[in-house]
């Protein structure tokens, strides 16, 4: 928590006004683009991001919440398989996807030659979200494909296992 000063220190907003500062799609007011860089990704914990995020939103002055009733329902709105985290990594890292419906899912880890090194899950899965720890210890480095086919949909992410 303590370093939250730090990576706020590091926020660099850019506010892009180029054109007319014209209207978002299906916008009724006029806006602006605010580009903001720094590391995120090397917040490793999830609280720590969650709470540097909604500073960064305080600061922006920036309306975090949005009455979405489909969303409080709790099945995801789409078939998602999100990037593995952390990547790179080294020897485990998490894999999360979300999936709209029930679906016979099947999670498979390829190398860079199309063989299937792993198999993590296949199984009928319902809707929401789900998470899959991969612990790839027996692995050597390199770049590994992930991919996630949940009935006719399927997704591929690309991992990188160092050492």
């Amino acid at each position: 928590m303590a370093q939250i000063g730090t990576y706020l220190s590091q926020i660099q907003p850019k506010v892009d006004l180029s054109g007319s500062g014209g209207l978002f799609p299906d916008g009724t007011e006029p806006g602006a683009v605010i580009v903001l860089g720094f590391p995120f990704e090397s917040v490793v914990s999830r609280a720590d991001r969650d709470t540097l995020m909604r500073r960064a939103y305080t600061w922006l002055d920036v309306i975090t919440s949005v009455d979405v009733p489909s969303l409080a329902a709790g099945a995801p709105a789409e078939f998602v398989l999100e990037q593995n985290f952390p990547n790179p990594f080294n020897p485990t890292t998490l894999i999360r996807y979300r999936l709209p419906e029930a679906a016979n899912v099947r999670l498979s880890i390829f190398d860079l030659l199309g063989r299937e090194v792993e198999l993590l899950l296949a199984a009928r899965q319902e809707a929401g979200s789900h998470q899959v720890r991969w612990e790839a210890g027996a692995y050597s480095s390199g770049v590994y494909l992930l991919r996630l086919r949940a009935d006719d949909r399927v997704a591929t992410r690309r991992m990188i296992l160092l050492k």
